[in-house]
């Protein structure tokens, strides 16, 4: 179940991607309630990210950010949670989640930039997981081949 008491469901799954040994539930709500601890947005829809750095890492520990705004800049949710897993030399990183209250969406080049530096390549998993509880599975080469068009 979701954060608001949706069930998660995968709508896409890139095919030979093998998702059935991550807890998707709690990536889901763990990066809901990211979403919810945005700290303040002008205009900009919130989102919440959860990284499981690792295979062998099945638990603990796992990362997590919010979208962070100041005056003067700004910072996405993705890319919080992909610098503390750096920071804490837990990479290179294997699953992200990624919530928001919108959907269709992408992470920004900036954070994919950072998921190519510290993630698993082109077979890094990125979860979406917009409001209604439906979950897109992607991996980053997917995306990134779906931007240059």
């Amino acid at each position: 179940m979701g954060l608001n008491g949706t069930k998660i469901q995968v709508v896409r799954q890139p095919e030979g991607l093998d998702i059935s040994r991550l807890p998707l539930n709690i990536l889901a709500v763990m990066a809901q309630l990211e979403m919810e601890r945005k700290i303040p947005h002008r205009g900009k829809v919130p989102a919440g990210a959860v990284i499981r750095p690792g295979a062998e890492e099945v638990c603990f520990p796992w990362f997590s950010g919010c979208d962070l705004e100041s005056e003067s800049i700004s910072y996405c949710a993705e890319e919080i949670a992909i610098l503390q897993s750096a920071h804490a030399g837990h990479y290179p990183i294997e699953t992200i989640c990624v919530a928001s209250e919108r959907k269709p969406f992408f992470s920004c080049s900036r954070c994919l930039d950072l998921l190519k530096e510290f993630g698993t390549k082109d077979s890094l998993a990125i979860y979406f997981v917009p409001s209604t509880g439906d979950l897109f599975v992607f991996t980053l080469g997917e995306i990134t081949s779906l931007r240059k068009e």
